[in-house]
Protein backbone atom coordinates (compact mmCIF):
# COMPACT_ATOMS: atom_id res chain seq x y z
CA UNK A 1 0.00 0.00 0.00
CA UNK A 2 2.64 2.48 0.73
CA UNK A 3 5.13 1.46 -2.55
CA UNK A 4 2.94 -1.04 -5.06
CA UNK A 5 5.13 -0.41 -7.79
CA UNK A 6 8.28 -2.48 -6.17
CA UNK A 7 6.24 -5.98 -7.10
CA UNK A 8 3.74 -7.40 -9.21
CA UNK A 9 3.21 -10.41 -7.22
CA UNK A 10 2.69 -10.57 -3.17
CA UNK A 11 2.52 -14.31 -1.46
CA UNK A 12 1.40 -12.67 2.14
CA UNK A 13 2.21 -15.60 4.47
CA UNK A 14 0.58 -14.79 8.14
CA UNK A 15 0.89 -10.99 7.84
CA UNK A 16 1.72 -9.02 11.23
CA UNK A 17 -1.89 -6.85 9.92
CA UNK A 18 -2.03 -5.92 13.19
CA UNK A 19 0.87 -4.08 14.07
CA UNK A 20 0.37 -0.83 15.40
CA UNK A 21 -2.96 -0.68 16.10
CA UNK A 22 -3.57 -2.05 12.57
CA UNK A 23 -2.11 0.77 11.11
CA UNK A 24 -2.44 -0.89 7.76
CA UNK A 25 -5.82 0.12 7.21
CA UNK A 26 -5.24 4.12 7.41
CA UNK A 27 -2.67 2.85 4.52
CA UNK A 28 -5.07 1.14 2.59
CA UNK A 29 -7.59 4.06 2.98
CA UNK A 30 -4.55 6.90 2.16
CA UNK A 31 -4.26 4.36 -1.22
CA UNK A 32 -7.31 4.39 -2.59
CA UNK A 33 -8.11 8.21 -1.91
CA UNK A 34 -5.56 8.78 -4.44
CA UNK A 35 -5.33 5.78 -6.65
CA UNK A 36 -8.37 4.18 -9.22
CA UNK A 37 -6.01 0.98 -9.92
CA UNK A 38 -3.49 -1.35 -8.11
CA UNK A 39 -1.66 -3.43 -10.40
CA UNK A 40 -0.77 -6.90 -8.52
CA UNK A 41 -1.45 -10.39 -7.75
CA UNK A 42 -1.72 -11.09 -3.95
CA UNK A 43 -2.17 -14.26 -2.27
CA UNK A 44 -3.07 -13.46 1.64
CA UNK A 45 -3.19 -15.81 4.22
CA UNK A 46 -2.09 -17.18 7.62
CA UNK A 47 -2.88 -20.43 9.50
CA UNK A 48 -6.78 -21.52 10.57
CA UNK A 49 -5.43 -21.66 14.45
CA UNK A 50 -3.75 -17.68 14.16
CA UNK A 51 -6.56 -16.65 15.81
CA UNK A 52 -6.62 -15.41 19.46
CA UNK A 53 -7.61 -18.70 21.43
CA UNK A 54 -5.20 -20.29 19.38
CA UNK A 55 -2.50 -18.58 19.65
CA UNK A 56 -2.98 -18.00 23.50
CA UNK A 57 -3.36 -22.21 23.87
CA UNK A 58 -0.27 -22.34 21.64
CA UNK A 59 1.87 -20.28 23.92
CA UNK A 60 0.62 -21.19 26.96
CA UNK A 61 1.50 -25.19 25.98
CA UNK A 62 4.67 -23.91 25.07
CA UNK A 63 5.38 -22.52 28.52
CA UNK A 64 4.38 -25.30 30.56
CA UNK A 65 6.90 -27.33 28.61
CA UNK A 66 9.88 -25.04 28.70
CA UNK A 67 12.55 -24.11 31.13
CA UNK A 68 15.48 -21.37 31.50
CA UNK A 69 15.61 -18.70 29.04
CA UNK A 70 13.22 -20.10 26.57
CA UNK A 71 10.27 -19.84 29.57
CA UNK A 72 11.04 -16.16 30.57
CA UNK A 73 10.86 -15.51 26.87
CA UNK A 74 7.45 -16.89 26.11
CA UNK A 75 6.34 -15.63 29.29
CA UNK A 76 7.21 -12.16 28.58
CA UNK A 77 5.17 -12.47 25.04
CA UNK A 78 2.57 -13.79 27.25
CA UNK A 79 2.55 -10.70 29.64
CA UNK A 80 2.93 -8.71 26.54
CA UNK A 81 0.38 -9.62 24.12
CA UNK A 82 -2.25 -9.73 27.78
CA UNK A 83 -1.25 -5.88 27.73
CA UNK A 84 -1.28 -4.63 24.43
CA UNK A 85 -3.60 -6.94 22.70
CA UNK A 86 -3.59 -10.34 21.11
CA UNK A 87 -2.95 -10.42 17.35
CA UNK A 88 -5.36 -11.54 14.90
CA UNK A 89 -3.37 -12.74 12.10
CA UNK A 90 -6.09 -14.99 10.60
CA UNK A 91 -9.01 -13.16 10.79
CA UNK A 92 -7.38 -9.69 9.92
CA UNK A 93 -5.42 -11.56 6.37
CA UNK A 94 -8.77 -12.46 5.33
CA UNK A 95 -10.31 -9.18 5.92
CA UNK A 96 -7.65 -7.47 4.16
CA UNK A 97 -7.93 -9.46 1.33
CA UNK A 98 -12.12 -8.88 1.63
CA UNK A 99 -11.37 -5.26 2.01
CA UNK A 100 -9.25 -4.59 -0.94
CA UNK A 101 -11.40 -6.15 -3.32
CA UNK A 102 -14.54 -4.48 -2.50
CA UNK A 103 -12.38 -1.46 -4.07
CA UNK A 104 -13.01 -3.41 -7.27
CA UNK A 105 -9.10 -2.02 -8.67
CA UNK A 106 -9.35 -3.51 -12.47
CA UNK A 107 -6.10 -4.91 -12.64
CA UNK A 108 -5.78 -6.60 -8.91
CA UNK A 109 -5.88 -10.01 -8.56
CA UNK A 110 -6.28 -11.13 -4.85
CA UNK A 111 -7.72 -13.86 -2.78
CA UNK A 112 -7.69 -14.75 0.72
CA UNK A 113 -7.22 -18.20 2.03
CA UNK A 114 -6.30 -19.36 5.45
CA UNK A 115 -5.27 -23.14 5.95
CA UNK A 116 -7.26 -24.54 8.77
CA UNK A 117 -4.93 -26.69 11.18
CA UNK A 118 -2.31 -24.99 10.68
CA UNK A 119 -0.25 -22.44 13.21
CA UNK A 120 2.31 -19.53 12.51
CA UNK A 121 4.84 -22.35 12.45
CA UNK A 122 3.34 -24.74 10.28
CA UNK A 123 1.87 -22.53 7.60
CA UNK A 124 4.26 -21.14 5.86
CA UNK A 125 5.34 -24.00 3.77
CA UNK A 126 1.51 -24.39 2.44
CA UNK A 127 0.98 -20.42 2.31
CA UNK A 128 4.10 -20.39 -0.08
CA UNK A 129 3.17 -23.64 -2.42
CA UNK A 130 -0.42 -22.39 -3.02
CA UNK A 131 0.72 -18.72 -3.29
CA UNK A 132 3.49 -19.22 -5.87
CA UNK A 133 0.16 -21.31 -7.74
CA UNK A 134 -1.94 -18.51 -7.55
CA UNK A 135 0.04 -15.18 -8.49
CA UNK A 136 1.74 -17.29 -11.32
CA UNK A 137 -1.92 -18.65 -12.59
CA UNK A 138 -1.58 -22.59 -12.20
CA UNK A 139 -4.30 -22.44 -9.32
CA UNK A 140 -7.37 -20.76 -9.58
CA UNK A 141 -9.22 -20.83 -6.58
CA UNK A 142 -12.79 -19.35 -7.76
CA UNK A 143 -13.21 -22.65 -10.00
CA UNK A 144 -13.38 -25.02 -7.13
Amino acid sequence: MTAPEVFKNYIISSPSLWWNHEEVWRWEEEYSDCHDDLKANVFVGAGGLETVEGSRAQLTDVLKNSQGQMRDGVQKLLSAYDKMGWPRMSELSTEFASKLKLREYPNLKIYGHNMPDETHTSVPFSIFSRGLRYVFGNWRPEEF
